[in-house]
């Protein structure tokens, strides 16, 4: 005889539920900062945040036309450069199996 098999409830079916649309949408908006991050770098790379002549640099421009802090913003730029050389970080992120402050504490650290 095996082990009986516990019956849910129906308010614990929708926790579970509910945990697993968390799970979704956590993944869904760590592929959203990925895509984010590729965004920044190229933006970086063209030096695009330099239209007009007046922004100092692309953590500068992202402080002022998205509302970023400007710390905030320099890791931003830090990290989208940093995932460059580190093309397992780089998957992984892209499929949403790491968090964008998993990926900043990685590219403090992680070398190529």
């Amino acid at each position: 005889m095996g082990l009986p098999v516990p019956v849910l409830s129906e308010s614990a079916c929708d926790d579970v539920q509910l945990g697993q649309e968390i799970m979704r949408l956590s993944g869904q908006m760590n592929i959203a900062n990925y895509r984010l991050l590729k965004m920044i770098a190229e933006f970086d790379d063209r030096g695009a945040w330099r239209c007009g002549g007046t922004v100092r640099s692309c953590a500068h421009w992202l402080a002022a036309k998205c509302g970023m802090a400007i710390g905030a913003a320099r890791d931003r730029v830090r990290v989208a450069r940093r995932l460059v050389g580190l093309p397992e970080v780089d998957q992984v992120f892209s499929t949403g199996g790491l968090s964008y402050s998993k990926v900043r504490a990685i590219t403090r650290v992680a070398t190529e």
